[in-house]
Order: C-alpha cells, then structure tokens, then sequence
C-alpha cells in the first residue's frame, strides 16, 4: 500500500490526469451534441482515472482535476467567482 501524507504526489494520478487533458479537449473539439461528448468521456476519461485505483486512492484534489476534464470535454466554460 503506498502512503499518502503532506509533499507526497500520487505515484500514478497525476501522470494520468496530465496526459487526459489533451484528450478531454479532443472530446470538446468534437462535432455533436453535449450528451454524446458526455457519454464519450464518461467512458473514456472516467475509463482511464479508476482503472487500478483499488490499491492507489484518489485525493480530493484528483476528483476537482477530473471534474474540471470532464467540463472541458463536454465542451462548457468554466464560470469561477472572483
């Protein structure tokens, strides 16, 4: 079991999450309707994070960084408050 703590990266996430951005906006980039970028990915985004992740758990951070992938893909703005 890998351990977690203050100043220790995820040994695979991080890796993942960075290679996915490109793909989530490939997915945005796409022709169709929101629903079927959604579906696309769910399925390949999603696909990709949790596979293997039984034994190297996800941080908040992660789920904040796959959120922000899955907004890009489906293709909307990202609104913050300032």
């Amino acid at each position: 079991m890998y351990h977690y703590g203050h100043g220790y990266a995820h040994p695979v996430m991080d890796k993942k999450i960075k290679e996915l951005a490109l793909t989530a906006e490939r997915i945005g980039a796409i022709p169709t309707v929101r629903e079927k970028k959604a579906n696309i990915a769910v399925a390949v985004i999603f696909g990709k994070c949790f596979y293997g992740q039984e034994a190297h758990y996800i941080t908040q951070k992660h789920y904040d960084e796959l959120s922000s992938l899955m907004v890009t893909a489906i293709g909307e703005e990202v609104h913050t408050t300032a």
